[in-house]
């Protein structure tokens, strides 16, 4: 429709009906546009054909020009098979003329109609409609990513808050409409909109992605899950004044529609260190709305490795959209939208704003931790990531984990383990010594640095699977890489500090690995139930936190805790009981895996997949949905 929101992107379509009311007759009719799109070989914005049809002409004007594009379209160039190489070879007169003769109609030419300079609008938040008494109500969908469950969701908050109706946009977005203003309130919040804010950051509402190379065979470059992760990544890092939209597609034939975003990034091919890698080209200057432009080329060949592509669009966002680095320790603003009240009910973010509309309030902070439904999402995405990754670097970054977790569980043994004297007098203050200093700084080393912890894995990846996002093999096969690597780093740095004699004489790991391998198997279980429902509630905080001190705290308190309760967690004890035997403990290989390592590791999988991943898919995912459908 013709309005300077142009929310249907006319402007790059085949054919556009922009709505005007006749200066004649006052008729609601429309003016029609032709020949935009996107290809290969070729980008073009729509023209004027200098005609206005009627309401009742519209589906006869639509027959009629298909019929005259089937019979006198090229067909011999596939790249040439689009409306506007027709329009170009007959000229506009000649079009239109045809067109209304094969469909007998009578054309006028176009309605004038003439727009005051207008800032784009965004469908976030509560609008107030037409109708009395009635809103709409936008959600942001995160580069388009709607699961069936999601939809699902989202019928359901349609028919019990609204007249049943919900509309997808052309920005990947929802918006529930007819809703009453009085409901709109307890509408936002129903599941569907624990995933999907009304209030998303000013990346992320401007998101548009294409299916890209998961599910498309002609895209070069995974787009979805990447363009979510720089946008989080970037938001985090930057105070952003407006609304940047970001498009990303995976080749030239920019499904994504690149060519219409603030910045487009494009599937290209890239080098790094002089190695073929997935890469992307940058457009700048892409505009929608009043004026309409389509993105300049920016720079070609850039890696999509967020190392080499991060800095380059953090150095765009401030030079071209007045971004700033944030201050420390905060999370930055969010999209600031209208509440129900006098249209236009939504924040004009793109462009500029209205002539004589007040400046836009500064953004509101954003919350230091993201909500459980939120959460949940950041940490199906990560389990998706590592059950998607290369066994090797599964395997790589599990021996990375098992070090660290043995260098956490080192320094326990060194500081709280070597307090015999306070353990006689005050055995409570020892175990809050030894749960103090170490583990909880093992733990953080492998959150910080993408390393893979077994541990964690048998929450993030069995949430991946409950969503869809991965295969019962793929979860199989990353459950044993990752353990495999932990048992192997573990190794390492017991045969390290072996050599090293840190804890020559020390009578504290082996009064340690002689207790845990005589427990009895329902003891070691247990603990290990206990042990793995707190470190996936650690994994879950540091997810949840947006700061180092956030995810440290988040740490911190779950698993100082497990361990001065004297839980048992399987890649600690890979570490612990091993190094007492190699210390002299007299425990055989047999005890340790029959008595403690086999019973905690089944008690883990038992606290991570089902006491953490289970009870908050049934509350923030899939679970949930089935349960309750």
């Amino acid at each position: 429709l013709r309005h300077p929101d142009d929310f249907v992107h006319n402007h790059i379509n085949d054919l556009g009906f922009e709505a005007v009311r006749h200066p004649g007759t006052g008729e609601v009719g429309f003016n029609v546009v032709v020949g935009g799109y996107f290809s290969v070989k070729r980008n073009a914005t729509s023209i004027p054909l200098n005609c206005y049809v009627t309401q009742d002409q519209v589906v006869p004007f639509c027959k009629a020009l298909l019929e005259v594009f089937r019979d006198h379209g090229a067909r011999e160039n596939r790249q040439k098979t689009r409306l506007m190489w027709l329009v170009e070879e007959w000229g506009v007169e000649k079009f239109r003329d045809s067109v209304a003769a094969q469909g007998a109609l009578a054309l006028s030419d176009a309605a004038r109609a003439e727009h005051k300079p207008w800032a784009r609008r965004v469908l976030f938040g509560v609008g107030q409609q037409k109708q009395q008494g009635l809103s709409w109500v936008g959600a942001c969908v995160p580069a388009g990513r709607l699961l069936p469950q999601d939809l699902a969701q989202a019928a359901r908050a349609a028919r019990e808050f609204g007249d049943g109706e919900l509309r997808l946009t052309c920005e990947q977005n929802v918006v529930f409409t007819s809703v009453p203003t009085d409901k709109a309130e307890a509408m936002q919040a129903s599941p569907f909109f624990h995933k999907f804010s009304t209030t998303p950051g000013q990346l992320t509402g401007g998101l548009v992605s294409c299916t890209g190379s998961q599910f498309c065979g002609l895209a070069l470059i995974e787009t979805k899950q990447r363009a979510m992760a720089v946008c989080e990544k970037l938001e985090a890092q930057l105070d952003i004044p407006k609304q940047v939209r970001m498009h990303w597609t995976g080749c030239p034939n920019s499904c994504g529609q690149a060519q219409v975003g603030d910045i487009g990034l494009m599937g290209a091919p890239a080098k790094k260190d002089g190695k073929a890698v997935e890469g992307v080209k940058i457009m700048l200057g892409g505009k929608i709305g009043q004026n309409p432009e389509l993105a300049k080329d920016f720079e070609k060949g850039i890696p999509a490795d967020e190392e080499s592509l991060l800095p380059k669009l953090k150095e765009i966002l401030i030079r071209e959209f007045g971004a700033t680095e944030k201050a420390p320790n905060t999370t930055g603003g969010r999209l600031v939208v209208a509440a129900a009240g006098a249209p236009p009910a939504v924040a004009p973010l793109a462009h500029g704003r209205p002539a004589g509309a007040p400046a836009a309030a500064p953004a509101p902070a954003g919350p230091e931790c993201s909500p459980p439904p939120a959460t949940y999402c950041k940490a199906v995405s990560l389990g998706e990531a590592k059950a998607t990754a290369p066994l090797w670097k599964t395997l790589l970054l599990g021996c990375l984990a098992g070090a660290f977790i043995s260098f956490g569980a080192l320094l326990a043994l060194t500081v709280g383990g070597a307090c015999p004297g306070l353990a006689a007098a005050d055995p409570g203050l020892q175990k809050i010594v030894l749960g103090a200093f170490g583990l909880p700084f093992g733990l953080l080393m492998v959150l910080l640095s993408g390393a893979e912890l077994f541990t964690g894995n048998t929450m993030l990846v069995t949430m991946a699977r409950y969503e869809g996002r991965v295969t019962t093999g793929q979860l199989a096969k990353n459950w044993a890489t990752s353990y495999l690597g932990n048992f192997a780093g573990a190794l390492a740095v017991v045969a390290l500090v072996g050599q090293s004699g840190l804890l020559a004489g020390a009578a504290g790991p082996l009064k340690v690995a002689s207790a845990k391998a005589s427990l009895g198997f329902g003891a070691a279980l247990a603990r290990g139930v206990i042990c793995n429902w707190l470190v996936c509630m650690a994994v879950w905080q540091a997810t949840s936190a947006s700061s180092l001190p956030g995810k440290a705290l988040g740490v911190w308190f779950p698993i100082s805790s497990f361990v001065a309760m004297g839980a048992d967690h399987s890649v600690a004890n890979m570490f612990i009981v091993p190094m007492g035997m190699a210390l002299g403990a007299p425990v055989s290989w047999g005890q340790f895996l029959a008595n403690n390592l086999i019973p905690v590791t089944l008690g883990n999988v038992l606290g991570g997949a089902v006491c953490c991943a289970t009870v908050f898919a049934l509350n923030f995912g899939a679970l949930g949905n089935k349960a309750s459908a």
